[in-house]
């Protein structure tokens, strides 16, 4: 038996790389086969389809065995301002193709842009449910004032820092009936022409900004946001619905707000910190984005 093997064992070698030779070119003519472009055009479609968000794409290129490079990417939204004119200087989109075999795309994003950088994971996937998608990630160092690039829709400026992170998920009707976390911090947050009920402040600074907000579909709902200035402390929850015209988004918040010493907030604030003893004001938010109405103590402010 064994002499059969020695006198077998250049043919079984020769079997074993014939074999070997095969199956790599099969691979190789299959990878050289994937349509990678079309999967990429694929992507940017669902993106314009489902979110309303147009991309222009200055450079693209495609690097081995995976790898998507945008290059000068402008966003661009009727409904929602905050994104109308964002720019990023880079996306890289590196696709897992051991993936595939579990029958879902998983895709690792590193993006530049906004003085800052954003790193996470998105997956496609199907289940009894039909497609589904997920996001996973976090930014760090986000200038507010280049994500926004203009005035908001009251006219006040916004500047800061921002660091995040993001839990999303949603089915393939749209990423607006999703649902996820996002918890942020914001270092230097300064509104800048800020009226008030016909009281013009011309600068507001909160050294540190903090949230927790849970995201549902249309509802975002704020469990938690910590807003703090040299003379006040605002803690305060709420949801705001969002709709299709963003400046028409509803809100619905509510602050507890303390005095921590003297300055242009806190002297505005002066009469009520009277009235109520040294009890927090409650500073109600309420409708739209576009035209919010504030309620000092169930006082309304505005019309």
């Amino acid at each position: 038996m064994f002499v059969w093997l020695r006198k077998a064992r250049p043919i079984i070698i020769s079997l074993i790389g014939y074999l070997l030779v095969t199956v790599s070119a099969f691979l190789l003519f299959l990878y050289l086969g994937f349509p990678f472009r079309q999967i990429e055009k694929r992507i940017i479609g669902l993106i314009e389809e489902k979110t309303s968000i147009k991309l222009d794409i200055r450079e693209d290129l495609f690097r081995p065995p995976a790898l998507f490079i945008w290059k000068g990417v402008r966003f661009s939204s009727q409904t929602i301002p905050y994104l109308d004119g964002l720019n990023l200087d880079i996306i890289n989109a590196r696709v897992n193709i051991l993936s595939l075999l579990k029958r879902r795309i998983e895709t690792d994003i590193k993006a530049e842009g906004a003085g800052g950088n954003f790193q996470g994971r998105l997956v496609v996937g199907r289940d009894e449910r039909g497609i589904y998608y997920s996001l996973n990630g976090g930014g760090i160092n986000l200038d507010l004032d280049r994500i926004i690039q203009k005035k908001d829709v009251r006219g006040n400026n916004i500047s800061g820092r921002m660091r995040l992170d993001l839990d999303y998920s949603w089915s393939a009707i749209s990423p607006s009936y999703g649902k996820g976390l996002l918890d942020l911090e914001v270092a230097g947050l300064n509104l800048k022409n800020i009226e008030v009920s016909g009281f013009p402040i011309k600068e507001i600074l909160f050294p540190s900004v903090t949230g927790k907000v849970g995201l549902k579909g249309e509802v975002v709902n704020i469990e938690r946001l910590i807003a703090k200035t040299n003379d006040i402390e605002l803690i305060g929850s709420g949801n705001i619905i969002i709709r299709n015209q963003f400046r028409e988004s509803m809100l619905n918040l509510t602050f507890n707000i303390n005095r921590r010493g003297d300055g242009p907030i806190a002297s505005l604030l002066a009469p009520f910190t009277v009235s109520n003893k040294g009890r927090p004001i409650i500073l109600a938010v309420k409708g739209s984005l576009d035209h919010p109405l504030y309620y000092l103590n169930d006082i309304q402010l505005n019309r």
